[in-house]
């Protein structure tokens, strides 16, 4: 379901959807490496599986649930707890950015969700953030757009410093211009050189065009892996950043409701308040959360991520062995080295592999 491995009739449909889940994935790879050892006629290799994020879960997941197939298993940024409401997520976004920046972000928001009260104050922002629509009267449009400025924000600390594309629009640069005059002023001028960085020339601001995208079938649309992957949000794992902290720099307006509504307008999900918790707990249970039950597992997340509040970040035993590594994002550990790269990602990198190869060695 995301690039070219479309089953059914090749489309999006909810009837094909009803196959996008963790257990048919893992399935179709425990075949796919049957298969593969047939045709190398090597029946007897060890398989490590590796992958960051929902493929991290997915990499510790094969190992749990086919142990006769995977030999081990490297699990970067795998977020296997599922929750509803993620506020773990901005929690640790406005830790990572620091109180500086976290104070004029917040100042700025305020200012902002006070405009969107007023069809004046929604004109002053159309103009100021390049809305790709108007904010339209929707009662979720105005969570849409500041979901657009919190995801702007998040989307930078979530990538700061990776060795991609991404990562390269780090904390340093997105905080340098929040912090260079009145944060009402820069968080604009922030939010309009992210969009030009990500090839974005305006600013989502209408919820009925989010869920248009979602509801869209077309495997070959720009945002096919955007349905893909809020179906699974919806049936497995919730996920959901909400910020209902009052704690918190973001707006209140992205609330959970402004986020399951999603799964009932996009996907047909009746009452999402107790379909997807049940779904969430469903999913918990089955693969067990943090206590994942195996053995030969290398987890690994970084600090910086927001994604490491839902992993495991705690050695308890040395077949499952956790690193946090300070000062790092998300799946940092999987690209490759380079002479910028912290101490702690260099050792916790070499670390994983030799790791492996010990439990190679001790296997032979």
């Amino acid at each position: 379901f995301y690039g070219q491995s479309i089953p059914g009739d090749g489309t999006l449909s909810i009837a094909n959807l009803r196959l996008l889940n963790a257990d048919q994935a893992l399935a179709d790879y425990a075949r796919f490496i049957v298969n593969l050892k047939q045709q190398l006629n090597a029946p007897d290799s060890p398989v490590i599986t590796f992958g960051g994020s929902y493929s991290g879960s997915l990499s510790a997941w094969m190992r749990q649930k086919y142990p006769s197939a995977i030999f081990a298993a490297i699990a970067s940024s795998s977020p296997v707890f599922a929750k509803m409401d993620f506020t773990e997520y901005l929690e640790v976004v406005t830790n990572s950015v620091g109180p500086e920046c976290a104070a004029a972000i917040g100042k700025a928001i305020a200012r902002v969700d006070t405009l969107l009260d007023t069809a004046a104050g929604k004109k002053v922002l159309e103009k100021e953030y390049m809305t790709c629509t108007p904010i339209g009267n929707n009662k979720y449009d105005p969570a849409a757009f500041m979901d657009s400025l919190t995801g702007a924000v998040s989307g930078v600390v979530q990538y700061s410093g990776d060795n991609n594309r991404l990562g390269k629009y780090d904390i340093n640069r997105m905080c340098k211009i929040i912090l260079s005059g009145d944060p009402y002023e820069t968080l604009p001028q922030f939010v309009m050189d992210n969009n030009a960085f990500n090839g974005n020339n305006c600013t989502s601001a209408s919820y009925d065009a989010e869920v248009a995208d979602l509801r869209n079938t077309d495997p070959n649309a720009p945002g096919a892996s955007g349905r893909s992957w809020y179906w699974q949000t919806c049936v497995e794992y919730g996920y959901y950043q909400s910020d209902e902290n009052s704690a918190l720099p973001f707006s209140k307006r992205t609330s959970l409701d402004y986020m399951l509504q999603m799964c009932s307008d996009a996907y047909g999900i009746q009452n999402p308040a107790v379909t997807v918790a049940k779904s969430v707990d469903n999913t918990n249970s089955y693969y067990g959360g943090r206590n994942i039950a195996s053995s030969r597992i290398v987890l690994l997340n970084g600090s910086v991520d927001p994604w490491h509040a839902l992993g495991v970040t705690i050695t308890t035993s040395d077949l499952m062995p956790a690193f946090l590594i300070e000062g790092t994002a998300h799946c940092a550990d999987l690209y490759a080295s380079r002479s910028e790269d912290l101490p702690a990602l260099t050792v916790a990198r070499q670390a994983s592999f030799q790791y492996i190869k010990q439990w190679l060695a001790d296997q032979n």
